[in-house]
């Protein structure tokens, strides 16, 4: 079948190595739909644009100011883009086959049945493992009582959900696939609350995005028959503070789909399940780093919480606020 173009929209972020070789590898597979390559730079402030553009001078680049994080990094790359169908894509991924042109063509084949939003495919690590990238459920309160300690003692930890080999080498609908590979038509995400919500810095941008789009009767689809490679945190380098973002992340995603009595209730089972674990690790092991962690993320997460009771609404936003670790929790 004959296919319109696709606008592919890379956010990146000083790796410019893990940039080139993607697109290196975008350019050797994709071969069987027109495509432009559009890359957004969160303020490398390196040789970054250089190092891309000398060997592919075709790929339209645009700089930040500032480092605007994951979603309204794609937001612009979106609003820049020449075609309709827009694939957003990590700037760590690599291409094994003409994953977007398999992906593109099944996609354009749904539409014209269903009211599909976000599509994404199998994704592997560069170690050969699939990577859990497709969901049928979020973050909840649930997910938490699944770490509390009393609730492990009564249920155990096999509680949690855990989906066979089955479900990744099976086309079927999802609630939540991962922003590392997302192609949507965006004549039909059309309005300014349908696009990704630039509270978000980085991380749960994706899930929020899923989920808010789910509940407005969009169709999200996971398609098994094709693949990328996907080299995790690629552009993270510091677990501990990517780890502190996961969290302030996760708070910002409860805030905006749930309830304000969900998110409060959400914050003090958090704080208990530390300060149990606490406890209990107190008493057979005394004072111990572990510990000492802890009461550091509670704190976080109590000042986390009171900045996102203050300043944040539920609606999506595209204003100069955003929840970044770094910047806004000390």
């Amino acid at each position: 079948m004959s296919l319109p173009g696709i606008s592919i929209v890379f956010v990146h972020y000083k790796t410019p190595q893990l940039l080139l070789n993607a697109i290196d590898s975008v350019v050797e597979y994709t071969k069987g739909c027109n495509y432009e390559i559009i890359v957004v730079d969160n303020y490398s402030q390196d040789d970054s644009q250089k190092m891309i553009t000398d060997k592919h001078p075709h790929v339209r680049w645009f700089s930040h100011s500032y480092n605007a994080g994951f979603a309204r990094g794609n937001n612009l790359g979106i609003s820049l883009a020449k075609f309709d169908y827009v694939l957003i894509i990590n700037s760590d991924i690599l291409l094994r086959e003409d994953a977007i042109s398999k992906s593109f063509e099944k996609y354009c084949e749904l539409e014209k049945i269903y009211p599909i939003g976000l599509f994404g495919c199998k994704i592997i690590s560069f170690e050969g493992q699939t990577l859990p990238s497709v969901h049928n459920h979020h973050t909840t309160i649930f997910s938490l009582l699944k770490k509390n300690a009393f609730w492990i003692k009564l249920f155990g930890e096999k509680s949690n959900r855990i989906y066979n080999a089955s479900w990744y080498n099976t086309n079927h609908f999802a609630e939540h696939l991962s922003g590392a590979f997302l192609l949507f038509n965006k004549k039909r995400l059309n309005q300014k609350d349908l696009l990704l919500d630039e509270d978000f810095f980085l991380y749960y941008e994706d899930v929020e995005w899923c989920l808010r789009l789910y509940k407005k009767g969009f169709r999200h689809f996971y398609f098994a028959e094709t693949y990328i490679l996907h080299k995790d945190s690629g552009s993270t380098t510091v677990n501990i503070i990517k780890q502190r973002q996961i969290l302030v992340s996760e708070l910002l995603f409860i805030y905006k789909c749930y309830p304000r009595w969900y998110f409060i209730l959400y914050y003090h089972l958090m704080i208990f399940n530390l300060n149990l674990d606490n406890f209990l690790e107190k008493r057979r092991f005394g004072i111990t780093s572990n510990v000492l962690e802890r009461k550091k993320i509670a704190q976080l997460i109590s000042k986390t919480s009171k900045l996102i009771l203050s300043c944040y609404k539920r609606v999506p936003s595209a204003s100069m606020q955003m929840l970044k670790y770094e910047h806004t929790i000390n």
